[in-house]
């Protein structure tokens, strides 16, 4: 039992080898992100998930941003119908969370920013409020 835990990490790294390259995670992010290069590379296949996933993140951040404020214009401009809102309800919006990592291994046990990366790739099948397709 003791070399089977050894045994699952090799064939998970071997895995990871053949499927991630820094390559495949850099051209990744510049579909929808804009880095400086000499600051933010990453250097090895763990410091480019996190450079991944952080990246998604501050996208995710940006959306919901503006989203929000384009909300707030909308209900704040003259033409908007006047509707009560019980105070509870309009206070209690909160914008989701989306965490920035900065250990891939401790960082990711809570499992928000896989989330928030499952949902940017796939909005359908996972909405932020924590409900499943």
């Amino acid at each position: 039992m003791s070399s089977h835990i050894p045994m699952i990490d090799a064939l998970m790294m071997a895995y990871t080898v053949e499927m991630i390259s820094i390559e495949k995670v850099v051209t990744c992010v510049k579909r929808f992100s804009t880095f400086s290069a000499s600051k933010e590379l990453p250097f090895d296949l763990e410091d480019a998930m996190v450079f991944w996933i952080n990246k998604v993140n501050l996208k995710m951040r940006e959306i919901t941003e503006k989203e929000h404020k384009s909300k707030q214009h909308l209900l704040e401009s003259p033409s908007h119908q006047k509707v009560r809102y019980r105070r509870d309800h309009a206070s209690g919006r909160q914008l989701p969370y989306f965490p920035l990592l900065e250990d891939l291994i401790r960082d990711v046990c809570d499992g928000a920013a896989l989330l928030t990366v499952v949902h940017y790739y796939c909005p359908d099948l996972m909405k932020l409020d924590g409900r499943v397709k």
